[in-house]
């Protein structure tokens, strides 16, 4: 790897995270390729987010307190104070793993096409103490702009390593959106550059009931079908476009079905929730629609007896054959 990789800033964005700050900015100094800079935006945090972040000043960390203005004013301030060639993203509620940039940079060398190159991630329920690996970009045989109209296969901010320079042709992040303002985004990068994915994860996604996209999850996916759409109303071809919105309609269907379950609301809404998701568009995640469906038909008990009925007779028939 060059030891002359063109300077990469590191942008921290935070908002009442004296909780996970600390942990954060620790997280980007124990990088294996250090970045150029750190600069810590603290977005009008009201409990002690600015006290502990000066107290990384002395080992470099330049803080910058700006009013209560969102994620996207935060990252949008965060460029502009940035001097390096390329951006990376920390999210205070998020963790490096300790060669992210490492692996990014080396991946960029080896790929200059690359404008922005994201990876997978851990999700750690901090409640649980429990990890998922989340992984990202995983389309194969498919085109990644229309995949990335459908769902947000780049992931969160804190993965990616991004060209600054794209952020003066695609624009910077909007500010008039709560929820899916990163996706946005690379909707209007992916016009500019290729999109490169590191099958390794990057980050360690903290999750806690703090998590703004878990607490507002209908609003979330009505935002999310608006900023599809607006990709979607791009294409000319209307059976692109007619496909494009059954897909994501139907993903949504799927998140609410699960959304309901995890809440133990009415049957019946989850039932209609996840007939909807199977009859919009059947010919993807057929498997998972069609256990949905099943479950919310049949009810937890049922369900949840015949599968384990089954699975012991799989698991018997498997024995005789050894």
């Amino acid at each position: 790897m060059s030891d002359n990789f063109p300077r990469i800033s590191t942008i921290i964005t935070a908002y009442n995270s004296e909780a996970f700050l600390n942990d954060a900015i620790k997280s980007v100094m124990r990088q294996t390729f250090q970045p150029g800079e750190i600069i810590l935006i603290d977005d009008g945090s009201t409990d002690g987010t600015g006290s502990m972040a000066h107290s990384y000043i002395d080992a470099g960390l330049k803080y910058i307190r700006q009013d209560n203005l969102g994620e996207g004013a935060a990252r949008n301030r965060g460029i502009c104070e940035a001097a390096g060639d390329w951006i990376a993203f920390l999210d205070a509620d998020d963790l490096w793993v300790e060669d992210k940039l490492r692996l990014q940079v080396e991946f960029v060398q080896s790929h200059p096409e690359v404008g922005l190159v994201s990876g997978n991630k851990l999700w750690w329920d901090m409640e649980k103490d429990s990890y998922l690996l989340v992984r990202y970009g995983q389309i194969p045989a498919r085109n990644l702009y229309k995949e990335l109209i459908v769902r947000n296969v780049v992931g969160d901010p804190s993965i990616t390593l991004i060209r600054r320079n794209l952020f003066d042709k695609a624009g910077l992040f909007r500010t008039d959106l709560r929820i899916g303002v990163d996706w946005e985004m690379w909707l209007r990068i992916a016009r500019h550059t290729s999109i490169g994915f590191i099958d390794a994860p990057l980050i360690i996604y903290r999750w806690h009931q703090g998590n703004v996209s878990h607490r507002y999850t209908a609003q979330r996916i009505r935002t999310e079908e608006v900023i599809s759409y607006q990709a979607i109303n791009a294409y000319k071809h209307p059976l692109v476009r007619a496909e494009l919105y059954l897909r994501v309609k139907s993903r949504s269907q799927v998140e609410l079905t699960l959304d309901v379950m995890a809440k133990s609301k009415s049957k019946t809404e989850r039932l209609k929730h996840a007939l909807r998701a199977f009859l919009l568009f059947p010919f993807e995640d057929t498997g998972e629609k069609a256990r949905l469906l099943l479950r919310s038909l049949l009810g937890d008990q049922i369900y949840l007896a015949l599968k384990s009925k089954f699975q012991s007779v799989g698991n018997s028939i498997d024995n005789q054959s050894g």
